[in-house]
């Protein structure tokens, strides 16, 4: 199963702020654990017993901001995918996301992306484990 998103981030350095799209991938349904099984299996939480194939992956393209990011909304018109951001400087943008999706979607065409903005690769492996 694969999920996109799309956020702002509101850091204190406003030129560190962006709009990230992110794709999540490779998620499955968690398996939940016998409470009665606790005393007999202490060491099989051990996280390297997971099979790296199943293991959730990211992969993030970013839109650099100059402020905050108060609000970001998505919609799809006319076979676009917009989003209009609102940052703290009372600045409203809209923004064409098909570059940004295209990334996500083609770790080449990440690469590439990046390297053309100026931006970092986050492409990660997420081991979560809740209690």
């Amino acid at each position: 199963m694969s999920v996109y998103l799309v956020v702002g981030t509101q850091s204190s350095r406003k030129k560190a702020n962006s709009i990230m799209v992110l794709k999540v991938w490779n998620l499955h349904k968690m398996q939940q654990e016998d409470d009665n099984d606790d005393d007999n299996n202490s060491d099989s939480d051990d996280s390297s017993d997971e099979d790296e194939s199943k293991m959730p992956k990211m992969a993030v393209a970013k839109i650099k901001q100059s402020a905050a990011i108060n609000r970001v909304r998505f919609t799809q018109q006319n076979d676009l995918n917009l989003v209009a951001t609102w940052l703290e400087t009372g600045t409203v943008s809209i923004w064409e996301l098909s570059k940004q999706l295209e990334a996500v979607e083609n770790e080449t065409r990440l690469k590439e992306y990046v390297m053309e903005n100026n931006t970092a690769i986050i492409v990660l492996c997420i081991r979560c484990r809740f209690t």
